[in-house]
């Protein structure tokens, strides 16, 4: 009886795989049929990278148009160190000599005239158009005075005198000294007679332009004072003066 049941066993497990064959294989080949159909998957290749582009060099940037100087600024002034109203050039002498109306400051004294020499050298530029000179001053004065009385004096004085030109023809200065004074007074009435000589300490100042003539040559006028220590001497101011100066 055993043997039997494990005969129909066996039997129904065949029938059961001839059974169930077909289905698979059919399963099966359906399986490999899509997977045929379907088409693989491509591999979407990496985007290439480009190239970085060479960097050009950036332009040049133009250059601004030049400004006109004028309007920058404004022109520089005009000198004049070599102006012929200054006189003769650094290390060179200046001659002149000058015509004056001596005025005392006294009135018993007359208005007289004063003869004046004077020689100028020319040390240095102070500026480009101011010059220092030195040098000496030579003059001759003569007054009268009631009643019958006169007086002269004879003078040297050292001086000092700072020119600037205003420009090519003209020039103004200004000028001190100090120096000695040689004074003589004499009074004559009828047969009575005296004289005085004296030496006395003065000390002159003045103001005056140059106007160039000629490149050599120079017109002056200038007024100076004088003063003097003589006691009960007088004291004068010499104006309008007026003279030539030469330099060579």
């Amino acid at each position: 009886m055993i043997s039997i049941l494990r005969s129909r066993s066996k039997c129904l497990a065949v029938l059961l795989v001839l059974a169930l064959a077909p289905a698979t294989a059919s399963a099966a080949a359906k399986s490999k049929k899509k997977r045929a159909s379907t088409p693989a998957a491509k591999s979407t290749p990496a985007p290439e990278t480009a190239p970085a582009p060479a960097l050009e060099p950036a332009p040049a940037p133009e250059p601004a148009p030049a400004r006109s100087t004028h309007a920058m600024s404004s022109p520089a002034p005009k000198v004049f160190s070599n102006s012929p109203a200054l006189g003769a050039g650094i290390g060179a002498l200046d001659f002149a000599g000058l015509l004056a109306l001596d005025i005392p400051t006294e009135s018993a004294a007359s208005i007289g005239p004063r003869i004046t020499g004077e020689l100028m050298y020319n040390v240095m530029d102070l500026a480009p158009q101011l010059r220092l000179a030195v040098g000496a001053r030579g003059s001759f004065a003569y007054h009268s005075f009631d009643p019958n009385g006169s007086f002269w004096l004879l003078e040297g004085v050292p001086d000092a005198k700072i020119k600037f030109a205003l420009n090519d023809m003209f020039a103004v200065y200004g000028d001190l000294g100090m120096g000695l004074s040689f004074q003589h007074l004499s009074v004559d009435v009828g047969a009575f007679s005296a004289s005085d000589n004296t030496l006395s300490f003065t000390v002159q100042f003045g103001a005056g332009a140059a106007y160039a003539i000629t490149p050599n040559l120079n017109l002056l006028g200038e007024v100076r004072f004088n003063l003097y220590t003589r006691s009960g001497g007088t004291h004068t101011i010499a104006v309008p003066t007026v003279g030539v100066q030469y330099h060579p």
